[in-house]
C-alpha cells in the first residue's frame, strides 16, 4: 500500500536518477530515504529489499569500507530485526540473520573507524538488544559492558580534538550521560549533564556576541540550552529560554520572517501542552500556510494534534487541519 510521503520518496528517487545516475551517490542518498521511509511506515520487507541495494550499490560505488556503506548496511539489518520484533507471526530465520548481519557490520565498523566512534557504538547497542531478543544475554552482556567505555573515549577525543567547549563535545557528553543512566549511575548522569548544560550557557554567550542572538548557529546552539534546562529538572527555564528565543525573532527579524514563523512553530511543537502552545499554533498556520515552507507547516499541525488532549477546542483545531491537510491527505506523524 502507498502513500503520499512514500510517493514524494520514490519521486526523488526518479529526478535524482535522471539528474545524476543510477549509482551516483546523491541517488543512493535519496534511496536509502526511500528505504527509511518504508520501515517509519512499517513496511520492513520493502524496508529490507531496498536497504540492502543500496548497500551493495554503495560497496560498488563508494568501496566496501565506506562509512556510508556501513550506514546502508547496518539500516539494512534493523529492517530484517524489524522482520522478528514488530511482527505478529516473525519469520524464523529474521533474528538469527539480523544478528549475522549486525555482528558483520559491527565488526567491520570496529575495524576502519574504531571501537570508540559514535556509529560504532550506536550498532552495537543494537546488536546488544538482537542478542538479549535472541535470549543471547552473556553475549548481551560482555557486549554492553564495552559500550560504556566506548562512549567515555568518544567523549575524551572530542574534549582533546575539538575542546570541552564544542557544540559537538556537549551532543557526545550527552549521549554519555544517556548511557550512565542506563547503568543506573544516576549522579554521575546527572553531573554530567549540569557540565553539558553549563558549557552550552558558554556556547550560547560566545555565539551571540560574536554573530548575533538569532543568527541560525546561535539559535542551534539556544535550542539545546533550553533543552539541557529540561533534562536537568529545570522545565520553567526551558519555557523562559524558548520564549525569550521567540521573542527575539520577533523583535529582530519581525513577527512573519520565514525564520521567526520557523521559531514560533517550534516553539508550539514543544510547549504543545500549554494553552498558549495551542493559541499560537492556530494564530501561524494561515501565515506559515502562505509562505509555502511545508516543513513548518507540518511542525504546526503537528503541535495542533498533539494540543488536542490538553485543549478543549477539538472542532477548531480538526477543522484547521482539515483545512490544511498534509500533501495527498496523509497523516502528519508525531
Amino acid at each position: 500500500m502507498s502513500s503520499p510521503a512514500v510517493d514524494r520518496l520514490h519521486a526523488a528517487v526518479s529526478d535524482a536518477t535522471r539528474a545524476f545516475g543510477a549509482e551516483d551517490p546523491r541517488t543512493l542518498d535519496a534511496r536509502l530515504a526511500l528505504g527509511l521511509g518504508f520501515r517509519e511506515r512499517e513496511r520492513d520487507h520493502d524496508a529490507y529489499a531496498e536497504l540492502t541495494a543500496v548497500a551493495q550499490a554503495r560497496a560498488r560505488v563508494l568501496g566496501p569500507d565506506h562509512p556510508d556503506t556501513f550506514t546502508a548496511r547496518h539500516e539494512a539489518a534493523l529492517s530484517r530485526y524489524h522482520l522478528h520484533l514488530l511482527q505478529e507471526e516473525p519469520e524464523p530465520e529474521a533474528l538469527p540473520e539480523a544478528i549475522r548481519q549486525m555482528e558483520a557490520v559491527t565488526a567491520d565498523r570496529e575495524r576502519v573507524l574504531g571501537w570508540a566512534h559514535p556509529d560504532t557504538l550506536d550498532g552495537a547497542m543494537n546488536l546488544g538488544a538482537a542478542y538479549g531478543a535472541a535470549g543471547r544475554h552473556a553475549e548481551a552482556e560482555a557486549l554492553e559492558s564495552r559500550i560504556l567505555p566506548g562512549w567515555e573515549r568518544v567523549v575524551a577525543d572530542h574534549e582533546r580534538a575539538l575542546g570541552p567547549d564544542h557544540l559537538e563535545t556537549q551532543f557526545r557528553r550527552r549521549r554519555l550521560a544517556w548511557e550512565l543512566d542506563c547503568r543506573g549511575r544516576r549522579d554521575e548522569s546527572l553531573a554530567l549533564r549540569l557540565e553539558v548544560r553549563a558549557a552550552l550557557g558558554r556556547i550560547v554567550a560566545d555565539r551571540t556576541a560574536r554573530l548575533g542572538p538569532v543568527h541560525p548557529g546561535t539559535v542551534e546552539a539556544r535550542i539545546e540550552h533550553a533543552l539541557a534546562h529540561g533534562w536537568t529538572g529545570y522545565p520553567d527555564d526551558e519555557l523562559r529560554l524558548n520564549r525569550e528565543l521567540v521573542a527575539d525573532h520577533e523583535r529582530i527579524l519581525g513577527p512573519s520572517h520565514p525564520r521567526t514563523l520557523r521559531a514560533l512553530a517550534e516553539f508550539a511543537r514543544t510547549h504543545h501542552t500549554l494553552p498558549e502552545a495551542g493559541d499560537l499554533a492556530v494564530r501561524i498556520i494561515h501565515e506559515v500556510a502562505a509562505a509555502g515552507d511545508e516543513d513548518v507547516l507540518s511542525t504546526v499541525r503537528n503541535a495542533l494534534i498533539l494540543s488536542l488532549g490538553a485543549t478543549d477546542r477539538r472542532d477548531e483545531v480538526t477543522a484547521l487541519i482539515a483545512r490544511y491537510p498534509p500533501p495527498g491527505g496523509e497523516d502528519d506523524r508525531c
